[in-house]
């Protein structure tokens, strides 16, 4: 879900800009160019790829985890 929401972020999806960390003052000291907004979008994008190679991660290790563990209780058995 969050590799989806990158790429709606990606492709600066209008639904999304309401979940965009505008920062007005920064914005006007840019002339209100939509450079500033592109970048937001772009960094948005990044964070939710990051999260989801971090969901990933902890998916792969619960499940190495799970199957390690499933095989120590077949052996007490």
């Amino acid at each position: 879900m969050q590799a989806l929401l990158g790429i709606f972020f990606k492709i600066k999806a209008p639904a999304l800009a309401e979940d965009l960390p505008i920062d007005n003052d920064e914005w006007a000291r840019q002339n209100y160019t939509y450079d500033y907004i592109r970048q937001l979008y772009d960094q948005n994008a990044i964070n939710c790829w990051i999260a989801t190679v971090f969901y990933c991660i902890t998916f792969v290790v619960s499940v190495v985890l799970f199957k390690i563990n499933q095989r120590s209780n077949y052996v007490q058995s």
